[in-house]
């Protein structure tokens, strides 16, 4: 066991015969960060390579991914505060808070600086992780999210965060989530390729039929809407500089994050690039893996 302060493996079942679906080399722990249970897969030996889930997913999305970086690192996918299998608490939803929760959670499992992957939600946190915590980051590689720097550019894509209201909602948002339709949707929705099984579209669904993770999706949208859109929007970061080397890698065809959303960050990071990536949409490493794969390789050890 890798992670100091671990707790058994068996507090990780998420499913009712007591497993998890079998990748190979994939093990799971538990690790208390900030006084919750964090659950996370691990796989591999070497330098550490930090995974962070998007919306509404968990550590599993992931998964085609995995078998091949973990050939090279040592893979570490934690579920974020109240998703997958990680303790759901009623607040601490705040991207900052969550990017020094993450940085706790690398001092905790071993890995106190490394390679970091995000994706969606997860992939604006390794933003913040790379400018609150440098120290902590080797290189970034985020996946179809926007930067924390908006231009006026991105004014006439605005429209696109209508959905946002709606599951940051009090009531009506963690109903949304419980249901197992809604979450295939989002899922399904913003792909390019029908990739997901019914094991895939389970294993997002199941948490949050939990009413108290169901309840942490929408407090994490309710505390974006309420609490850091705005500053966000009048240029909250743009003082702060992003230190760590960055490739930011999004779909062509992503619903949400289009180019004049990108665009602008060359003037907040030290050594950033932007590609977008044909035939994928929002998904990434789910409907692109090899190309993943392949990015991700060349860029985490390359000149």
């Amino acid at each position: 066991m890798n992670a100091p302060r671990a707790l058994a493996n068996a507090a990780a079942a998420p499913l009712r015969d007591g497993a998890f679906p079998a990748i190979p080399g994939v093990s799971h722990h538990m690790v208390e960060v900030n006084g919750i249970r964090m659950h996370y897969a691990e796989a591999g030996t070497g330098e550490p390579l930090v995974l962070l889930h998007g919306f509404p997913q968990n550590w599993y999305m992931w998964r085609d991914v995995i078998p091949e970086l973990s050939r090279h690192y040592r893979v570490i996918a934690p579920d974020l505060r109240g998703s997958g299998w990680t303790d759901a608490p009623a607040t601490g939803y705040g991207k900052e808070q969550l990017a020094d929760e993450v940085a706790s959670f690398m001092d905790a499992v071993g890995a106190p600086r490394a390679r970091v992957m995000g994706h969606d939600m997860g992939g604006y946190i390794g933003f913040l992780l790379g400018m609150r915590h440098p120290e902590k980051v080797e290189r970034y590689l985020a996946l179809n999210i926007a930067t924390p720097w908006p231009t006026r550019r991105a004014l006439p894509d605005a429209w696109r965060l209508a959905y946002q209201p709606v599951l940051a909602a009090p009531v009506l948002g963690a109903a949304l989530l419980r249901s197992k339709t809604f979450i295939r949707s989002m899922l399904t929705i913003p792909s390019t390729h029908d990739r997901w099984s019914p094991q895939d579209i389970e294993m997002f669904a199941a948490p949050r039929r939990d009413p108290a993770r169901a309840a942490a999706g929408s407090a994490m949208y309710r505390t974006f809407l309420m609490s850091e859109l705005l500053p966000w929007a009048r240029g909250a970061h743009t003082s702060t500089r992003l230190e760590p080397k960055t490739l930011l890698l999004v779909g062509e065809h992503d619903p949400v994050i289009r180019p004049n959303v990108v665009a602008g960050y060359e003037a907040h990071a030290r050594d950033m690039q932007a590609e977008f990536i044909p035939d994928a949409g929002h998904f990434l490493a789910e409907e692109r893996p090899d190309t993943v794969v392949e990015r991700a390789l060349a860029f985490f050890d390359g000149p």
